[in-house]
């Protein structure tokens, strides 16, 4: 952890694994759903294989994906924690891509098991971000970076929370979970984009990075009705399933070209 370049890098592919929990739950409920099986079965499989290879790289190291591994106790203690939850996650995951279809009771262990797992994968951003903090290797672009790092986590989170409602999954605790993410996404974009005292967020430092926000806060304006729907409809049609399907990836990549943005300051 003596270069702030590697670690910004490594934080970014932590940060990633953060995303996958909410990605992966997004993608089962789409085939559960019945919407494009094939391609999310097949994005599955690659996710989970993927986050499983990262989670080792983590702890052992994995050159190819540029992760050295780590000997830190706090960090050990995080990835301890994540490694409880992902059996049980990644068990319903490769279940179902086998079977090709994701049962209800698979479901409900994804729905329930997500949010810990997201919530221990985000403790182990958070304790790389105090090594770093530590270190003195962080800064105010890397608070930026973190933040838009999450950013890509959260429009697979709400993305997910939709699909839920969608299904019928606990309907009143996924609108509320759903309102909560749109508001922090949309408070975290502004901030992004004009500063935000609160999120420790300056204003959007080069003309680049200020266009490519501005161009996610196009696409936020066209996919928040998509999400409203759940919060205020009974039944939300196939065709807007479909193109919340389609949308949120859009959202994603823009987000993601942000944080690239800002790790190549």
């Amino acid at each position: 952890m003596a270069a702030g370049e590697n670690l910004s890098q490594l934080i970014n592919v932590v940060a990633k694994q953060h995303m996958l929990t909410q990605m992966m739950s997004k993608e089962s409920l789409l085939v559960a759903l019945e919407v494009d099986k094939a391609r999310n079965l097949h994005n599955l499989r690659s996710n989970q294989a993927f986050f499983d290879r990262v989670q080792q790289g983590l702890r052992y190291g994995d050159i190819t994906l540029g992760v050295p591994g780590t000997r830190r106790p706090k960090i050990l203690e995080k990835l301890d924690r994540v490694e409880e939850l992902w059996p049980l996650f990644g068990n319903a995951v490769e279940t179902s891509v086998s079977a090709g279809s994701v049962s209800a009771e698979r479901l409900d262990t994804i729905a329930e098991v997500n949010l810990a797992l997201l919530e221990a994968t985000e403790d182990t951003v958070r304790a790389y971000r105090e090594a770093a903090a530590r270190g003195g290797l962080f800064s105010m672009i890397g608070i930026a970076i973190d933040q838009s790092g999450h950013q890509r986590t959260l429009t697979q989170k709400m993305s997910k929370e939709f699909l839920l409602i969608a299904y019928g999954h606990d309907v009143n605790k996924n609108r509320r979970h759903l309102q909560e993410t749109i508001q922090q996404f949309d408070q975290t974009l502004l901030g992004l984009i004009n500063g935000d005292f609160e999120l420790l967020l300056l204003p959007a430092p080069t003309p680049e990075i200020r266009g490519q926000l501005r161009k996610v806060q196009r696409i936020w304006d066209e996919f928040l009705p998509l999400l409203r729907t759940a919060v205020d409809k009974e039944r939300i049609g196939p065709e807007v399933i479909a193109q919340v399907a389609r949308d949120n990836m859009s959202l994603l990549l823009e987000m993601n070209a942000v944080v690239d943005l800002y790790a190549a300051l």
